[in-house]
């Protein structure tokens, strides 16, 4: 029978986690936030081992309703691996291109993990 408890959480980001990539060829779980940052996570330790800060940033827009409220939305959207590199969209109109990482230092000062074993 399968085991359907979890097994592992990441108290990944401030605010929340919009867009979630596993990335097979650097061994990472991948992670973007409404805080616009993308983190990378050992798959092995579920430790950041590296964090690229401020990648897409607030936008503000009218919302189609009569009352035109204005609402804001930020952050990270979607993420994409692809050969070397990766690639994410965020709500600020903007798609990037960056290089996927080759090396991680040993630990980038992330947040912390609660690990469950049930």
């Amino acid at each position: 029978m399968r085991n359907r408890s979890i097994q592992t959480t990441i108290q990944a980001h401030d605010l929340n986690v919009k867009a979630l990539l596993i990335d097979e060829p650097s061994g990472c779980l991948i992670s973007g936030s409404t805080d616009g940052d993308i983190k990378f996570w050992s798959m092995e330790t579920f430790k950041c081992v590296d964090i690229w800060r401020g990648v897409h940033e607030k936008n503000w827009f009218l919302r189609a309703t009569l009352d035109r409220t204005p609402v804001s939305t930020y952050g990270v959207m979607g993420l994409e691996a692809n050969g070397d590199w990766i690639y994410s969209c965020g709500a600020d109109g903007v798609v990037r291109r960056r290089k996927r990482p080759l090396a991680f230092p040993e630990e980038a000062g992330g947040n912390d993990i609660n690990i469950v074993h049930l």
